[in-house]
């Protein structure tokens, strides 16, 4: 009963991603020929398509943008939603519960009612600062021998509004909270004794005991990130700042017949996610529960 349930989640969810590299290593001309629809494997392996992909649009300039997007919003949701969590279970006190019920209610709010005013405080920002044309408009950066173009330093078309505004995260924050709780309290008064600092305390005894669920944070953050849509579309205005995800959206509405390359473009898109998931899982996860087993030893 067991093996046939895990057979048949494993082939409901496997089969798409099957079907997309079958598809993206297909020819476009077959992949809607006569009687395609009946044939799993094609007649002639277009190889190519992985390469075309590249060469008709910048696809390493948005997997690089995506890259740093995710990295660094997964970074800093982690250990924002790891230092809320500390606040509401160690330190606790009245502002625990202040920043418990705060976070409560926005995780209430659906986060499509925050588009619009995260939004309008992201475009908003440039008019903080005095008007200059480093953070004005887009601008050319050296790098090497060549220029690359990137975005404002605030609002929008910035790495600043594509990262930053989507770091707070109360789910997050509510996960390593109950992680935490499964920690002895006795380790974190001994942390702050020996000393004597809040930070040093969350730094060198909190983050230590929930690894794993530091690294499931972290995996989900990014992956989120990587596959977001909707925020890079409204924040990216110009084609050096766009995202895998919406880079080739616009290759699918410019080239509708293509299918074939925006298959191979989601592949592409679907490895560094997979293989990000293969490395917490390797060297994160299962020597974090190795080492608590050891710790648990007599």
């Amino acid at each position: 009963m067991r093996i046939g349930l895990s057979v048949g989640l494993l082939t409901s969810f496997g089969f798409p991603f099957v079907w997309m590299v079958i598809s993206s290593l297909t020819d476009n001309r077959d992949l809607f020929a006569p009687g395609s629809a009946w044939r799993f494997l094609p007649e002639h392996w277009a190889w190519t398509n992985y390469v075309e992909i590249f060469r008709q649009i910048p696809l390493g300039r948005y997997l690089a943008n995506g890259a740093a997007v995710a990295a660094i919003h997964s970074c800093l949701e982690t250990l924002i939603a790891a230092a809320a969590a500390f606040v509401m279970v160690v330190i606790g006190g009245k502002r625990g519960r202040m920043l418990f019920w705060t976070l409560y209610l926005a995780w209430l709010i659906p986060g499509t009612f925050v588009l619009l005013p995260r939004f309008l405080v992201v475009a908003s920002m440039p008019d903080f600062l005095p008007f200059g044309k480093f953070w004005a408009a887009s601008r050319e950066v050296g790098f090497g021998n060549d220029g690359i173009v990137v975005g404002s330093l605030l609002g929008l078309d910035s790495f600043f509004g594509m990262i930053v505004p989507g770091c707070f995260s109360a789910t997050a924050a509510f996960l390593l909270a109950a992680a935490i709780r499964q920690v002895p309290g006795s380790l974190f008064e001994m942390a702050w004794l020996d000393t004597g600092s809040t930070w040093r305390a969350f730094r060198d005894a909190c983050l230590p005991a929930i690894r794993a669920p530091l690294a499931v944070v972290a995996f989900l953050a990014f992956h989120g990130a990587w596959r977001s849509f909707t925020w890079p579309l409204l924040i990216a205005s110009s084609p050096e700042m766009l995202t895998a995800p919406v880079g080739l959206m616009t290759f699918r509405d410019l080239h509708q017949a293509q299918w074939s390359l925006v298959m191979a473009g989601g592949v592409v898109m679907t490895l560094p996610s997979v293989a990000l998931l293969l490395f917490a899982h390797r060297y994160v996860i299962d020597r974090a529960i190795v080492h608590e087993a050891g710790a648990d030893a007599p």
